[in-house]
């Protein structure tokens, strides 16, 4: 669920396996563009970025190992992300829910 301090928002559910998700008040363009916190814009917008699976960038040290095979993603296997997104409203504090 993203919701806003009245727990209005949205919530994404998978329809089929697993998903992951990052939800954040910057763009990526913001963040990578933005060498100090003081850089970034005021926050106005929420980010939501769904990706259906992700692999590390390395193994058990920062200095070159490899990553485990039992945590690498084959390339040959298809990849499916499939997920629903509903609103989520707070009817007079009775968490009523309107898709």
């Amino acid at each position: 669920k993203v919701t806003d301090a009245q727990n209005e928002g949205i919530e994404f559910s998978a329809l089929e396996g697993d998903f992951e998700c990052s939800v954040l008040p910057y763009s990526a363009y913001e963040l990578e563009n933005a060498m100090h916190l003081y850089e970034l814009p005021a926050v106005n917008y929420t980010w939501v970025r769904m990706i259906a699976k992700q692999m590390g960038v390395g193994g058990d040290d920062s200095w070159g190992a490899p990553i485990h095979d039992e945590y690498l993603i084959d390339p040959k296997e298809p990849l499916t992300l499939r997920f629903a997104v509903r609103g989520v409203s707070n009817d007079c504090g009775l968490g009523k829910r309107d898709e």
